[in-house]
């Protein structure tokens, strides 16, 4: 995510808040108390986890209090199905000044030493790379009428208004100018890449901030200033592009599947979703989904992942720009190819037959590189990405693989980060190896 690195806190006596909605569409709805208390014991009992206190918040809302360490056991809950009803799981809404970056916690940068994207990543507003077809300039959507983060009770009820905090204004008046900026009508289209390059984002300060809480400060305003019922926001956004984001989970982006469900295309390229529990936030989301691009993701390389996304969004016709489906609707899944460039540095090329035959580090007859029955497709991969890396940079396989490791494994971004290096004279003779 973009916006940091939240630290991982394991202290067995915090806890945290988290709403659940939706419930009150069950068949419980109708009873003394709406239910609440037989969905107390339902999340309990499914998240295998004690529900500290609950309260209600409003009408639809009720609030839970867990320890923080079990939050992603009832995070896993969001699209479980209650007496018939579809529940939404979610962090509870932050207090106004946990959004404003006077308020800062002690979050990491984003620029992280192993953490490199790709040299494109550029914060620009442009299409990205890997894109959705049909894509054309429109004009940005005007601004609703409400005032920032404004209720129906606090515009309905003079009585109830606060004075307003000047810097979360200014913050939420910068967001929605982020917005219109990344909206294109013409093919529906919102684009999020790279916003931490942003320099509106940057100079504010939410750079600094919790990712969950800016993600959620975004997607709120989306719903409340830009497109405000769920008609208007089906009609508006077909695509969403979150290229470039530095995300490690969709949890961190979770209110985008609330606001939302009914996109058809999405693009998570170039981020840091590591495996399929990094996904699984959204396994009964996004219904109507039809194109996922993983591209530059560690769970790209995993040959479950397609499957599994088959299996989680019943539409998907398109996966990383490759169809998925024939015309018929039937599944067709390609065979995976690693996803090697060509040899653009002047370097042999690894003997497909025999790979590691001409690389001095290995000895005769090694199967490196080579399938075996015990061998996953994408340790396969990664040998074959880091021999071809290897031949083209004459690198040794160890710093081949720290290089790689670096860059997440996506080849292009660890290729210009070593040319950088090289160019700078910052990798040293050692590292080097002669013969290929």
């Amino acid at each position: 995510m973009s916006f940091g690195t939240r630290q991982n806190g394991n202290d067995s006596s915090s806890t945290t808040q988290i709403a659940i909605k939706g419930w009150l569409k069950s068949g419980l709805a109708n009873s003394k108390d709406q239910g609440v208390e037989a969905l107390v014991g339902f999340l309990s009992k499914k998240a295998s986890r004690p529900i500290l206190s609950h309260t209600r918040a409003g009408a639809a809302v009720l609030l839970i209090t867990v320890n923080a360490q079990d939050q992603d056991r009832f995070f896993h809950l969001n699209g479980f199905t209650f007496s018939g009803a579809s529940l939404i799981v979610e962090a509870a809404r932050p207090p106004r000044s946990q959004f404003n970056p006077a308020h800062s916690n002690n979050h990491q940068n984003y620029s992280q030493n192993n953490s490199r994207g790709p040299p494109h990543s550029n914060g620009n507003q442009t299409h990205p790379q890997n894109t959705f077809r049909g894509q054309a300039h429109g004009q940005p959507v005007p601004r609703g009428p409400r005032g920032p983060f404004q209720d129906n009770n606090s515009r309905n009820n003079p009585s109830s208004h606060r004075a307003a905090d000047p810097t979360t204004t200014e913050l939420e008046n910068l967001i929605i100018e982020v917005i219109r900026e990344r909206y294109h009508a013409g093919d529906k289209h919102l684009i999020l890449n790279a916003l931490v390059s942003d320099p509106k984002v940057t100079t504010s300060g939410l750079s600094s901030q919790d990712p969950i809480k800016v993600w959620k400060a975004i997607f709120t305003i989306c719903e409340k200033h830009m497109w405000e019922t769920a008609s208007k926001r089906r009609e508006a956004v077909e695509s969403i592009s979150l290229r470039d984001d530095n995300i490690t989970s969709v949890k961190d982006i979770l209110s985008l599947s609330n606001i939302f469900p009914t996109i058809k295309n999405l693009d998570l390229s170039n981020n840091h979703l590591a495996d399929l529990d990094a996904l699984k936030f959204w396994k009964n989301q996004f219904r109507d989904l039809e194109h996922i691009i993983l591209i530059g993701n560690p769970v790209s390389n995993n040959p479950d992942t397609l499957q599994t996304l088959l299996s989680w969004y019943p539409r998907l016709k398109l996966y990383n720009n490759e169809p998925v489906r024939d015309a018929a609707g039937n599944i067709n899944i390609p065979q995976p190819q690693p996803n090697l460039p060509n040899n653009a540095l002047g370097g042999l090329q690894p003997n497909p037959s025999a790979p590691t035959a001409s690389h001095p580090e290995f000895p005769p007859g090694s199967t490196f590189g080579l399938p075996e029955p015990n061998k996953s497709a994408e340790v396969l991969q990664k040998e074959q990405m880091g021999l071809q890396f290897s031949f083209e940079t004459k690198l040794k396989m160890e710093w081949v693989e720290n290089c790689l490791s670096a860059n997440n494994w996506v080849y292009d971004a660890a290729i210009a980060n070593f040319m950088e290096l090289r160019a700078q004279n910052q990798i040293p003779p050692e590292a080097y190896i002669t013969g290929v």
